[in-house]
């Protein structure tokens, strides 16, 4: 169980306390990381995911939480309502962070956070890797898609979708350091930010092929079909590629100053940098 769990980790972390040398200084720290970590949660998240804290001596602590979520699933009748032409999609989700606490001083803690994100989509058509337009005597559409997406107006269109393969990946890396400083009635806090975030993606519209039949010829959709006399074809040369990724850095310094015991003045300037995102293709 997590309370288990937690009475292992504290358990561990007993074994390498070092004695403080001045008991009231480290209890000051102690209390200044209490103020610094406040919002963290101290138990397990779920059966995904898990979060640990070890204090380590009397002043510094370590956190790491862990986050994994994985899901797929399938749509007979992704594009139409005849069966054959579906569709399977798989979701993928990691987060990972880690924090480090350190009393510097009786009066002062550093404070250093990393975080990774990593988001996953992927849906593929059920035919994917076949042929079936060529094997039908379809020519000029791209292989592996499957059959070209055929609509004859007045009856339900079949074929594979027009829009898959779509798979797209998004990546978020963070730092941040911060130094938490208490000072008679004032409890100053300054530090910086940076993040990275990338994401890239694959879509594939009409790469398959379209093929599309209205009576023009035969004043009949369905004779046209059969006389394999088209009023429109179209696809897509390639696949629309795309890898944009940008940057983000902050600084930041506040300070709370306690002007009486039922006052507290909260003032800070920040400063964030924003920059444009960068196509790789």
């Amino acid at each position: 169980s997590c309370r288990h769990l937690h009475r292992l980790v504290h358990f561990s972390s007993a074994r390498v306390e070092s004695a403080a040398e001045d008991e009231r200084e480290a209890k000051h720290v102690v209390d200044l990381i209490r103020v610094v970590a406040a919002s963290r949660r101290d138990d397990c998240i779920g059966a995904n995911g898990a979060h640990f804290v070890w204090e380590i001596g009397h002043t510094d602590q370590v956190s790491a939480d862990l986050f994994v979520y994985r899901s797929s699933s399938s749509n007979p009748f992704r594009s139409t309502a005849i069966p054959g032409y579906g569709s399977t999609r798989e979701i993928r989700k990691q987060l990972f962070s880690f924090g480090y606490t350190r009393g510097l001083s009786d009066r002062a803690v550093n404070e250093f956070r990393f975080g990774f994100g990593h988001d996953k989509l992927s849906e593929s058509s059920v035919n994917e890797g076949k042929n079936t337009s060529a094997d039908i005597g379809i020519t000029g559409v791209a292989s592996g898609y499957g059959l070209a997406n055929i609509v004859i107006s007045g009856f339900p269109e079949f074929g594979d979708a027009t829009f898959l393969p779509d798979r797209w990946n998004d990546h978020e890396t963070s730092l941040s350091d911060s130094i938490a400083w208490s000072q008679g009635r004032h409890l100053i806090r300054f530090g910086a930010d940076y993040q990275h975030s990338q994401f890239t993606n694959l879509f594939a519209s009409f790469a398959g092929g379209q093929v599309a039949f209205n009576g023009a010829f035969s004043t009949n959709p369905f004779a046209d079909f059969l006389l394999g006399l088209p009023i429109q074809t179209q696809r897509q040369v390639g696949t629309n590629n795309s890898s944009l990724s940008s940057n983000y850095y902050g600084l930041f310094v506040q300070d709370d100053w306690q002007l009486m015991p039922n006052l507290t003045l909260n003032i800070g300037l920040r400063y964030d940098v924003n920059t444009p995102p960068r196509e790789k293709y």
